[in-house]
């Protein structure tokens, strides 16, 4: 597997346009960390104050099931781990590997359930 990177929010939007679903196309307003696997995945990830907050994360296509968003989302993990944070919460259509992995569900809508679970 390819090394996870930093890059720039206009790289992980380029990333992001390449998304088939407009909801996922969308790019998170805020100061975001974004990483990338070259240009097979890319995620991002907001800090406030203690809490890390998983915003997006994609996959090429072509790219899907071979473990790299599942990468990229331990990597945000420990990134928040090492920046102190306390607890990371991510908001998803679909939680069943999150629950799975020790993510607690905390809210539940008709569309998304948000997790959360402690980086410490």
């Amino acid at each position: 597997m390819s090394l996870i990177r930093s890059v720039s929010q206009e790289e992980g939007a380029r990333l992001l346009y390449g998304a088939e679903d407009r909801e996922i196309r969308k790019v998170p307003a805020g100061d975001l960390l974004w990483y990338a696997i070259g240009d097979r995945a890319v995620a991002a990830m907001a800090q406030r104050s203690r809490v890390a907050e998983f915003k997006r994360c994609f996959v090429v296509p072509l790219w899907r099931g071979r473990g790299y968003g599942v990468a990229l989302l331990l990597h945000r993990l420990a990134e928040a781990r090492r920046s102190g944070c306390k607890y990371a919460r991510v908001t998803t259509p679909l939680p069943r590997w999150f629950l799975a992995n020790g993510w607690t569900e905390t809210r539940r809508s008709r569309h998304y359930v948000m997790l959360e679970r402690v980086c410490l």
